[in-house]
């Protein structure tokens, strides 16, 4: 009992540990994307105007970074940001199909959209390559 428990613990820093790690490289990567001032985020008339946004499929995909995703959007409104997805990573999604929807300020719909979205996309691409070759390793046998 002890030794389970001393694992459950185990595993639990563990998460702890890695949460903290994903929140620094994404608060670096939000910092390093706009570090010296974006434009367009500089030029907003209203920043802080709340905003509704959503993120659309614009092809098939496999998704995966959605938690990572949202995650972004919330550490660039400093934890205002409202935001909800009807979906899961590993869902199959369509092209128009509303990925992710939320509200906050403009700036910070600004700041956090390309990271959020080159983490997104690029994850979900890994996936979806992964998903096409095990179906296809499947269908061989």
């Amino acid at each position: 009992a002890a030794g389970e428990e001393y694992e459950k613990t185990k595993a639990e820093v563990m998460d702890v540990l890695l949460a903290q790690a994903v929140r620094a490289d994404l608060e670096r990567w939000l910092a390093e994307d706009h570090g010296a001032g974006c434009v367009t985020l500089l030029s907003a008339a209203y920043p802080e105007t709340p905003v509704a946004f959503r993120v659309v499929a614009k092809s098939a995909f496999v998704l995966c970074g959605l938690e990572l995703m949202a995650e972004t959007f919330r550490l660039a409104s400093d934890g205002q940001a409202e935001l909800h997805s009807g979906h899961a990573d590993g869902d199959v999604l369509s092209p128009g199909q509303v990925v992710l929807e939320g509200r906050a300020h403009a700036a910070a719909v600004l700041l956090g959209e390309r990271v959020a979205l080159n983490l997104a996309s690029r994850l979900s691409g890994i996936s979806t390559k992964t998903r096409s070759v095990a179906e296809a390793l499947r269908d061989s046998s």
